[in-house]
């Protein structure tokens, strides 16, 4: 982990780490082995070289940013309890993460990473 995301790590609320591990648990479930950097101020995940999402910890959610607004568009009904924008997912912390629909949107990332 290179500094820049640890120093982003240790500044995560502890309300949010938790749930940081259990995302990060997820993506590798989907992508294997990965690198962490930051980018636009938050994690963000590598694969070979090619960006799959990034990621952020908040005190009250933590957000994932998915490969632009199509994939958000996509899986507009399944993510109909959570708050999203056009470029953003956010899961509240006292809601369960939904992983069937993350692992579905990291899939799709990596299709989309791979155009």
């Amino acid at each position: 982990m290179n500094m820049d995301v640890k120093n982003y790590y240790n500044k995560i609320p502890k309300e949010s780490l938790s749930r940081i591990a259990e995302l990060e648990s997820i993506i590798k479930s989907v992508v294997g082995d990965y690198e962490l950097t930051m980018s636009y101020g938050v994690p963000t995940v590598l694969k070979d070289g090619h960006t799959i999402l990034h990621f952020g910890a908040y005190k009250e959610f933590i957000s994932i940013y998915p490969l632009g607004h199509v994939l958000i568009e996509k899986y507009e009904s399944e993510l109909k309890d959570y708050k999203t924008s056009r470029g953003t997912i956010q899961f509240q912390n006292n809601q369960a993460l939904p992983k069937e629909i993350i692992k579905n949107i990291i899939k799709d990332c990596l299709k989309l990473s791979n155009q």
